[in-house]
């Protein structure tokens, strides 16, 4: 009896051991390589890359925060101003590629309470305008986070113009890549009581020096 129970305690393990090795597996061929190396953009010193793979927003935005260059940590990219989206667009082949905007709640459909991975100021947006079919339109109820869109110039659909689409779900558009951006880590800004302290102790170091 005992021996059975061994037996069927290692065969459960093995079994999850395996189950732990596909899904390695699949993630590894889901994320993919990057295509080139980083590219610095001289405007803000920030370093962008590219990353082919088909993954989906969620695992694009995981693997996005793991990858580092030059020691800045990156995450999918965000795109504050025209000249930013028109750099991206130079480099690279842009289209349906995940960018790191996503909808944070769906109080405001389908145009508010958009955010960016990194939380800063939602401002700049480029969305498209598909055969007369204003983006983000939230067409089925699920999507909720930014990709550039398929380019099909005789449809009007152009490179550079976002889409909303769903994080995880219909593979019938599958995702080309993602875009990664690494920057600096800045240090906090002290609030004010620190920097009084600050100085009070300054000028107690300068003042005993005097005496």
């Amino acid at each position: 009896m005992l021996c059975l129970e061994v037996r069927i305690g290692v065969s459960k393990e093995r079994g999850r051991m395996r189950k732990l090795y596909l899904s390695t597996i699949f993630l590894f061929l889901m994320v993919s390589v990057a295509s080139a190396a980083p590219i610095l953009w001289s405007d803000n010193g920030h370093y962008y890359e590219q990353v082919q793979s088909n993954a989906s927003w969620d695992t694009a935005k995981a693997a996005a925060e793991l990858m580092t260059y030059l020691g800045m940590n990156g995450h999918l990219v965000t795109i504050a101003s025209q000249p930013e989206n028109d750099f991206i667009v130079n480099n690279w082949d842009v289209s349906v590629c995940w960018i790191g905007a996503y909808q944070y709640d769906k109080l405001d459909e389908p145009t508010g309470h958009w955010r960016w991975v990194t939380d800063e100021p939602w401002g700049y947006t480029n969305w498209s305008l598909q055969v007369g079919i204003p983006q983000p339109d939230n067409a089925d109820g699920t999507e909720d986070v930014a990709q550039f869109q398929l380019i099909i110039p005789q449809l009007g659909y152009y490179a550079g113009l976002w889409n909303d689409w769903k994080a995880n779900g219909d593979w019938a558009q599958l995702s080309r890549g993602y875009f990664v951006e690494y920057e600096p880590v800045t240090a906090p800004v002290p609030e004010p009581a620190t920097l009084s302290l600050l100085g009070l102790g300054l000028a107690g170091v300068l003042f005993r020096r005097k005496k």
